[in-house]
């Protein structure tokens, strides 16, 4: 809870301790690096609101209806995790496991990518596409007041215009 309010950065060991009400002591016994601690924490935030699966497309008929599901589950995940993401992209740079654990999250939206395209779409394609669907073009957007369905409905129509 509190990387995702004040980020991994932000937060201490004595920060984790008080929101825990044990030592700093424990926690450091727990966790002592921050590549004990981070995915402990991430791994529970991705318990709590998971990344959409390529469950997304069942029943789904059609390149259309596949792409519309994409960012229909993917822009309503992002709504999910906006803060802990934010905090993840920036965090990123100048901390190696969080890297690791971003590469990992966007792997899997690039496979659902991949999926709602098609086995046969070229890596050019799949790297526009890639980036239209990406958190910070919905949080541009959304920055900007648009509804949820506009900016839904928007992606979409570019995408269809890409592929």
């Amino acid at each position: 809870m509190l990387h995702s309010q004040r980020g991994v950065t932000g937060t201490s060991w004595q920060d984790i301790a008080d929101a825990a009400e044990v030592s700093v002591g424990t926690v450091y016994y727990h966790f002592p690096t921050l590549d004990d601690l981070v995915p402990a924490c991430s791994g529970l935030g991705r318990q709590m609101r998971p990344a959409p699966t390529a469950e997304i497309f069942s029943g789904q008929r059609g390149k259309k209806a596949r792409i519309e599901a994409l960012v229909q589950a993917l822009f309503t995940h992002y709504e999910r995790v906006s803060g802990p993401y934010a905090f993840t992209l920036t965090e990123r740079r100048t901390v190696p496991v969080l890297a690791r654990l971003a590469d990992e999250l966007l792997e899997q939206y690039r496979s659902l990518v991949r999926t709602a395209l098609g086995p046969d779409t070229d890596e050019e394609t799949l790297a526009k596409v890639d980036g239209l669907v990406d958190f910070r073009i919905w949080d541009s957007l959304q920055e900007r007041g648009l509804s949820k369905e506009v900016i839904i409905a928007t992606v979409v129509d570019l995408v269809l215009r890409v592929i």
